[in-house]
């Protein structure tokens, strides 16, 4: 999603809505220390040898609480998508539309995550993603899908070519 610096306000416009961000806590400290240099990291259970998304302080698998943080090589496909024609938060209206997707990773863990990169009609379920980086503070930054032709040896989709799932449906 392309972000655009707003307009200065004028005498009678109202200053523009920030966007909101997630919150930082413990145990999510190390992936947002990590978001500044562009690293993506996962956490790993220890105890089953499983990724864990989102960061939490046991695993949801074994309720082991070993966990260590993991490079992740940032690859995925999308899972389900839905586009955004009308925002709920009005600070990213001027973004509208987006895309806002469940991308399943390489590494076996699903994450919710916007995809840009491309318009919103092209993104598909099943449609090979990477991770790319939105800023979001000096403090953060946040991690998105960027919608573009990995190293994988998928062709590229034609978004006229409508034999492959598109949109909300999920091939069964």
């Amino acid at each position: 999603m392309a972000t655009h610096a707003p307009a200065e306000p004028g005498p009678t416009d109202a200053p523009a809505p920030q966007r909101i961000e997630p919150p930082v806590t413990e145990t999510s400290q190390p992936f947002w220390d990590a978001t500044r240099e562009k690293r993506f990291l996962m956490q790993w259970c220890v105890a089953c040898d499983k990724p864990i998304w989102f960061p939490r302080e046991i695993c949801p698998r074994c309720m082991g609480s070993t966990l260590e943080w993991r490079p992740s090589a940032g690859f995925g496909v999308v899972y389900t998508l839905t586009v955004e024609h009308k925002p709920q938060n009005p600070a990213i209206g001027g973004g509208a539309p987006y895309v806002v997707a469940l991308i399943d990773l390489d590494e076996g863990a699903r994450m919710m995550s916007n995809v840009f990169g491309c318009p919103p009609e092209h993104v598909y379920v099943g449609m090979p993603v990477r991770v790319a980086w939105d800023p979001l503070s000096a403090a953060t930054s946040r991690c998105s899908s960027l919608a573009r032709r990995t190293s994988r040896t998928e062709p590229r989709h034609d978004p006229r070519d409508r034999s492959r799932p598109r949109g909300h449906r999920v091939p069964r």
